[in-house]
């Protein structure tokens, strides 16, 4: 998750700074090779300001030592781990130890003088944290997820948002019709999207 998280952080950032609509940018790369189960779980999170840390930057970091110590004992060469656990320290040295492990996105945010959301979030108790749920049309206020196992993968189950791609859940029991006709609707929106950019 690491590496996703600093990676993830990054691509957030240009995609806000193009102008593309960022619900449009988590449900494009969810159904895409670039998918993971952080884009999945944080995403989502970070398009409302919200970087509770379930899990601390802290713990991550410590998690990062244990794989840096493990290579170095293998002599295995680790740039790119070096990099991430760079990144992790300058995120704690802005918002502290305590705070959630997708906080290099917030720092990205940061250096690059954009927030991913929208308008003027409210501070709570996390560091890095600036809520704002009616952020993008507030399509990400009531999201949650649950995950269970499905023919061997872990999946995550969206709830409290609305799926665009309920119309392919299921094509045994649909019209091929209506989904071309979804399909190229959808590829309008998003030809119309890029020209805009």
């Amino acid at each position: 998750c690491a590496a996703h998280d600093v990676a993830v952080g990054e691509a957030l950032v240009v995609c806000k700074k193009a102008g593309m609509d960022m619900k449009l940018v988590f449900d494009a790369i969810r159904v895409s090779a670039g998918n993971s189960y952080c884009w999945e779980t944080e995403v989502p999170r970070m398009l409302k300001g919200d970087y509770y840390p379930d899990f601390t930057a802290q713990m991550m970091a410590k998690d990062i030592s244990l794989g840096l110590a493990l290579g170095k004992k293998y002599d295995v060469p680790q740039e790119a781990f070096e990099f991430i656990a760079k990144k992790y320290q300058e995120a704690m040295d802005m918002f502290g130890p305590d705070s959630g492990s997708a906080i290099p996105c917030r720092l990205v945010e940061e250096k690059a003088g954009c927030r991913l959301i929208e308008g003027e979030g409210k501070p709570d108790l996390y560091p890095g944290n600036s809520v704002c749920p009616e952020s993008h049309g507030g399509c990400f206020k009531d999201w949650s997820y649950t995950t269970e196992i499905n023919n061997g993968s872990y999946t995550v189950i969206h709830t409290g948002y609305d799926n665009v791609f309920k119309h392919f859940e299921n094509p045994k029991n649909s019209d091929l019709q209506v989904e071309l006709e979804y399909l190229r609707k959808r590829v309008e929106e998003l030809e119309k999207t890029v020209a805009q950019t």
